[in-house]
């Protein structure tokens, strides 16, 4: 057994495959039948994450080449948030209670001291109680409950999908519908950033963390990397007439690898025009627009904070059911670091030259 870094620059065929088998057998636990994305998708998403963030990677390797556990950490780049740090650890069903996630967390630990960082947020599955399991040992405090939602294409209400149009075609006068593929128009970009700043208020529970900030700039990073992974974005705006201003969106994503599925992302309206129907108005068109132009789509998933009553209370209207619920948990460095100590045992090798722990 040994723990290396996994560098998606050095990273040879093999690497990736077993990366890529490791992955597929934790995406069944969690997911159960939604398909995992086939070995090329795969590379691509892993290769064009979000830039949001600074990814590492350590995996844990058995003696006939497999991938047994990974850790992974996510370092926030945007200048905000810089004492905190998600990270997640996952080891194969089979490998579990022999000491692996106790390995993964020493780097988590050691990336995040180099970092001044103090706290690790980590996300558990009603599908993997293990997860739980070990955050309570750590003593984690569990922060906030979500859930992603689906709903079945072949479940749509349609007649339902029309009444909300209708009814926000003429009840709200002061606004119009534009729906885009693609990046968006440079005039949009402070807009659409406004909105981003907007879903500061979405719930996140007891979570020390500060809002976030989509720039212009940084928009324009996550549209390259979202278009590097194959993914195409709808986006549907609500503008208010009489100022032209971007009132709110929604957003949509697909692959054409994955062909069955499409993510709704972001709905949101700036607080100054809610209470006009605008969320209702704005999802509705949108699943109008994939019933229309997405033929292979079979379901649409979606997450959401479960004390998300408004947005909960429109997805549950149009159809969205549970799939899966997940805990958001908060650690202290220093209770990670407490808990290595007393657990304190000969050292697993780790193989290959890492600056971040040398």
């Amino acid at each position: 057994m040994y723990l290396r870094p996994f560098d998606l620059k050095t990273a040879t065929m093999k690497d990736w495959e077993a990366l890529h088998r490791f992955d597929a057998t934790i995406h069944a636990e969690f997911w159960g039948e939604r398909p995992h994305p086939p070995f090329e998708q795969f590379v691509r998403d892993t290769r064009h994450g979000a830039p949001l963030w600074e990814t590492r990677r350590y995996a844990m390797w058995n003696g006939q080449g497999h991938i047994v556990g990974l850790a992974a950490m996510w370092i926030n780049r945007t200048g905000r948030n810089s004492h905190l740090m998600e990270a997640t650890i996952d080891a194969l069903p089979e490998w579990r209670r022999q000491g692996i996630a106790r390995w993964l967390l020493a780097p988590i630990v050691t990336v995040a001291c180099r970092h001044g960082i103090r706290l690790l947020k980590g996300v558990t599955s009603s599908a993997s109680p293990a997860g739980e399991a070990f955050m309570r040992r750590l003593g984690g405090k569990p922060v906030m409950t979500t859930s992603t939602n689906v709903l079945a294409i072949a479940d749509v209400d349609r007649a339902l999908l029309r009444r909300w149009v209708e009814a926000g075609e003429t009840g709200a006068v002061n606004f119009a519908l534009e729906a885009l593929a693609g990046p968006y128009p440079d005039d949009w970009l402070d807009g659409v950033s406004a909105l981003y700043d907007a879903a500061n208020d979405a719930p996140r529970g007891d979570l020390d963390a500060e809002d976030e900030r989509r720039s212009p700039e940084l928009l324009r990073e996550m549209e390259a990397a979202s278009a590097a992974r194959g993914d195409e974005r709808w986006a549907m705006i609500a503008r208010h007439r009489p100022s032209g201003e971007i009132a709110g969106f929604t957003e949509t994503y697909w692959n054409a690898a994955q062909p069955e599925g499409v993510d709704q992302a972001w709905t949101v309206v700036l607080p100054r025009y809610r209470g006009h129907g605008l969320g209702r108005w704005l999802k509705a068109a949108m699943l109008e627009k994939v019933l229309r132009e997405r033929p292979d789509a079979r379901w649409v998933g979606t997450g959401n904070a479960d004390s998300n009553a408004p947005m909960l209370r429109i997805n549950r209207e149009l159809g969205f059911k549970p799939y899966r619920s997940w805990i958001v948990w908060q650690l202290e460095v220093g209770q990670a670091q407490a808990y290595l100590a007393e657990k304190a045992a000969e050292p697993l090798a780790l193989v290959a030259p890492d600056p971040v722990l040398a």
